[in-house]
Formats: C-alpha cells, sequence, structure tokens
C-alpha cells in the first residue's frame, strides 16, 4: 500500500481541516488556478499547503502573496 494517498488530502478532507466548506474550498482552489473537479479529487502536497496558506491569509485578513499581480490604483479626485 502506498503512502503517497495519505499525503494527497481530498478536497473535502482539507475542508474539514481547514473549516470552510468543500464548495468554498474548490472556489478559492479555481481563483488560484488549481485544478480541481469535485470535493473528492485529491491534492497534491504542495497545492494542499498552498490553499491553506491562501485560507490562513483570507482568515487573518492579510494580503495573499502572489496570488494576483497588483492592480493599478484608482486615482481619487
Amino acid at each position: 500500500m502506498s503512502h503517497a494517498r495519505h499525503e494527497c488530502p481530498k478536497v473535502y478532507e482539507l475542508a474539514r481541516q481547514l473549516g470552510v466548506t468543500p464548495h468554498a474550498l474548490i472556489a478559492i482552489a479555481r481563483t488560484l488556478d488549481i485544478p480541481v473537479q469535485n470535493r473528492l479529487t485529491r491534492l497534491q502536497p504542495h497545492l494542499a499547503k498552498r490553499l491553506a496558506e491562501h485560507c490562513a491569509t483570507l482568515a487573518t485578513g492579510d494580503k495573499p502573496k502572489n496570488d494576483r499581480p497588483p492592480q493599478s490604483p484608482i486615482a481619487e479626485e
């Protein structure tokens, strides 16, 4: 039996650990261009870590690092 499967959590398992719904985690994964089919999709360890870190930044209100290019500021009048 391979131990690799234990290192690759399913979306619903990671969602449970992070305290979010699988649907919410799938939406977040898609914004990060992480390929997810459904709640049973297995995530590679580095992708699971990236999702967990992103969820942590959302929870603390910090800006995520390198997930999206910065947008140009809008000049106020």
